[in-house]
């Protein structure tokens, strides 16, 4: 103890300090480590009882779906009139018989069969004089020694048993509304096992148990998966020991069309598998925090530097654009003198910045027009004109439609020179461009407007819509491929005080990458990333546009804008 306290006492405070927050804070992360453990485990565990139990309501709904088709099935027989007639009757002769098979028989087996492809056969037993016919008629004598016919001596309700070569699912039922009480028949419904219990095998993808009884508790389905040795076999006699339950979670349920109980069990040391990775993972980030703990107190101690450290933060607040410089200090040193300079310098940054701001607003200005000023409007209206009176003389709608699109186009864009416009002047650009290229592109999509009427006589900025649109089908339903038809559609309304349009299409989409860097990344020509500076130069941050895109499924552009009358 001595030698401990005189190392201690001849450490550098730094030092010191170092260990003392080392020991402090190495017992919470230790607490907080195991607290989460037993957190995840006790999650885990609860987690895997609701999966268990929504997984036993999907395997019950399914079977419970097939057994409701068999017994359509096998009431679709049973209440048939002209089999219970026919069975009523005395045949005289083979010929009767016959036409008893051809006409009643064979037709109602075989449609049954056929509207069901679990069902591996039907089988009429009856004590009626006739003859065996193949499969479908039996005498009833081959069947009155059976356990399932005295089972049905005993009861209105269908009765269920599995034969095991071949492996099938039996529904008997008999007739009981023949006229003739007499007569006594049994119609057998046979149904291919593994059909019934398909989806019994596929619950989990790792171990897993499912057990199926009857309503005198005898097994019907028995399913275990990647039991590797006979020390995972479960025998379905004991599930309800106490071995048994200290070793698994299981979910038992009745099926409700039928008096069969399902039971489904998963191994516990499935889940201490999990909790185990996550134990390794809380002892690898709890090393990990006392090393960053040890760090972060080395570097704190050094009082020296902090003036510096200071510095060094505001210079990367000012990297994220906030040029309010907060570091002070009262010394005369050298540090003091890199602060004032410091601040000196980030003065004239701002004020550059602000300047380049400005001149940016102009640039977007200047670029708007320059791109509108690129045509002679009187020029290229009379060129169009004379197309279109040309096209009309001689008979070429199409020609004639595109020289009146292209016009009404062109003058929306160049909006006379102004840089605002009506919405519906811009729908009208809209719908020209759109009509454009439906017809270049062979009506090879379509597209859909639907527009609040309510927007029509507000302002914005020109050519906003427009970019976007060309976007969808040049770079969206242009490269699609999925091979289903294209579709670009807008939808405009009014939402909290804003004029809101969604540009939609079902083209090629884009990746997470491409996403980000749609309103950042310098494209050729008048693209996106310009129209959505110019609303946030005109209006501010909390206006223009937002991207959702996803790969070969499409894209959703939304634009806001503010609601601004036109000026009268």
């Amino acid at each position: 103890m001595k030698k401990i306290k005189q190392f201690y006492l001849h450490l550098k405070i730094k030092n010191k300090v170092l260990m003392i927050s080392l020991i402090s804070g190495f017992f919470p992360l230790l607490l907080l480590g195991i607290f989460g453990y037993l957190q995840i485990n006790e999650l885990l565990h609860k987690r895997e009882q609701e999966v268990l139990e929504e997984t036993m309501n999907q395997a019950i709904l399914h079977l419970d779906y097939k057994m409701n088709a068999y017994h359509n099935s096998l009431n679709y027989v049973l209440l048939d009139y002209n089999l219970n007639t026919e069975l009523t009757n005395h045949f005289a002769n083979n010929y009767e018989m016959y036409l008893f098979f051809r006409d009643t028989l064979n037709p109602l087996f075989f449609n049954t069969l056929s509207l069901n492809r679990d069902l591996s056969g039907i089988t009429l037993y009856t004590d009626q004089k006739i003859n065996r016919y193949d499969r479908f008629l039996r005498p009833l004598s081959e069947i009155e020694h059976n356990d399932w016919y005295e089972q049905l001596q005993k009861t209105t309700r269908p009765v269920y048993y599995v034969s095991e070569s071949p492996p099938l699912l039996h529904l008997a039922a008999e007739l009981l509304f023949t006229n003739d009480k007499n007569t006594r028949s049994i119609i057998n419904l046979a149904v291919h096992y593994q059909a019934l219990f398909d989806s019994l095998y596929s619950l989990y993808e790792d171990q897993y148990s499912v057990f199926i009884f009857d309503a005198n508790h005898q097994l019907i389905f028995d399913f275990q998966k990647n039991t590797h040795s006979d020390k995972d076999f479960i025998d379905p006699a004991s599930i309800k020991d106490d071995h048994v339950k200290r070793n698994y979670i299981f979910k038992q349920d009745r099926i409700p069309s039928t008096d069969w109980s399902i039971v489904i069990m998963r191994p516990i040391h499935s889940i201490n598998q999990s909790i185990m990775s996550i134990a390794v993972t809380f002892f690898i980030v709890t090393l990990i925090s006392l090393f960053l703990l040890v760090l972060l107190v080395y570097l704190f101690s050094r009082i020296i530097v902090r003036p510096l450290e200071s510095l060094a933060l505001n210079m990367k607040a000012i990297d994220s654009g906030n040029f309010n410089v907060t570091v002070t200090t009262n010394s005369n040193d050298e540090v003091s003198t890199l602060i004032q300079i410091f601040k000196k310098m980030v003065q004239r940054v701002e004020h550059l910045i602000n300047e380049v701001y400005i001149s940016k607003i102009e640039k977007q200005e200047y670029e708007l027009k320059a791109l509108q000023a690129q045509i002679n409007p009187h020029f290229f209206y009379n060129v169009l004109s004379l197309i279109n009176s040309k096209a009309i003389i001689a008979g070429q709608k199409d020609i004639s439609l595109m020289t009146q699109y292209l016009s009404t186009f062109y003058r929306t864009t160049l909006n006379r020179g102004k840089d605002y416009i009506l919405v519906k002047e811009e729908i009208e650009n809209v719908q020209s461009y759109l009509k454009i290229q439906h017809m270049m592109h062979d009506q090879s999509f379509d597209y859909y407007l639907n527009i609040d009427d309510r927007l029509l006589d507000y302002q914005m900025p020109n050519l906003i819509l427009q970019p976007i649109v060309e976007n969808a089908i040049h770079h969206g339903l242009d490269h699609k491929e999925n091979g289903q038809k294209g579709i670009v559609s807008m939808n405009g309304k009014i939402d909290h005080g804003q004029i809101v349009f969604i540009v939609s299409d079902n083209g090629k989409g884009m990746t997470q990458e491409q996403l980000e860097q749609i309103l950042t990344t310098k494209t050729k020509g008048y693209g996106v990333r310009n129209v959505h500076n110019r609303i946030r130069l005109n209006y501010g941050d909390a206006f223009g546009l937002d991207y959702a895109s996803y790969l070969n499924k499409g894209t959703h552009v939304t634009v806001r804008l503010p609601l601004i009358k036109k000026h009268r």
